[in-house]
């Protein structure tokens, strides 16, 4: 996989580097939606990578901080394994029972964590118990006040960070496998087609979004 400077001009998209290149048109079909999908696992994985690496830079105060990229890692690195209808998913099983050691556990663990923990309030993790403060005997009131005790267990601990590390790298390194063959692939399929073909294709263009479109679905996958 490269990495793309984009301009954008008149006709759609210019990308820096390629001296010979006439325009940027768009592909379509099964090949080209799965490109798209590991496309947006390799920006997620990425991302959930970054953000482990910045927690070396991160100062114990405030822990905020730390929760926070955390969580975004973990986060971002469970899209690429979600129920979405807009891309496919990896395939966990696949991917992490051919590695040495408990790597599947350890994904079991993450994905658990997402979704019991960080995302639902499902687990044990967290617990918010309600109190009453009972005054002595010869108090004005037996009551002084009600209160609750909030407890969250820390999930941010030295295995948790190298498993999950070793889960984002196992995973990244796959992804980018599969898109360079993918890429192999359809170049194959494009060289066989007339230029005139390939010309007449619709041109890409980056388009914005609006604040209504957040519930919509992008795409459905096929």
């Amino acid at each position: 996989m490269k990495n793309l400077t984009l301009r954008k001009n008149a006709g759609g998209i210019e990308i820096l580097g390629f001296p010979d290149a006439a325009s940027v048109v768009r592909l379509s079909g099964r090949k080209s939606d799965k490109l798209a999908d590991l496309g947006l696992h390799h920006t997620d994985l990425e991302f959930a990578g970054d953000c482990l690496r910045s927690l070396a830079d991160l100062p114990d105060e405030p822990p905020t901080l730390r929760e926070a990229m955390w969580r975004c890692a973990v986060i971002h690195f469970m899209k690429c394994f979600g129920d979405s209808k807009s891309r496919s998913s990896l395939n966990a099983k696949r991917l992490y029972k051919s590695q040495p050691g408990k790597a599947f556990k350890a994904f079991e663990f993450i994905d658990g964590l997402r979704n019991k923990h960080l995302v639902h309030d499902d687990n044990p993790f967290t617990e918010c118990i309600p109190g009453a403060i009972l005054n002595r005997a010869d108090a004005e009131r037996k009551i002084a006040d009600i209160v609750c005790l909030h407890r969250m267990a820390g999930t941010l601990s030295p295995t948790n960070y190298k498993n999950l590390n070793m889960l984002i790298n196992v995973a990244r390194q796959e992804v980018e496998r599969l898109f360079d063959e993918l890429v192999t692939k359809i170049k194959q399929d494009l060289e066989k087609e007339s230029y005139e073909t390939l010309a007449a294709l619709e041109p890409v263009r980056l388009t914005g979004v609006a604040a209504a479109d957040v519930l919509k679905t992008r795409r459905i996958r096929r």
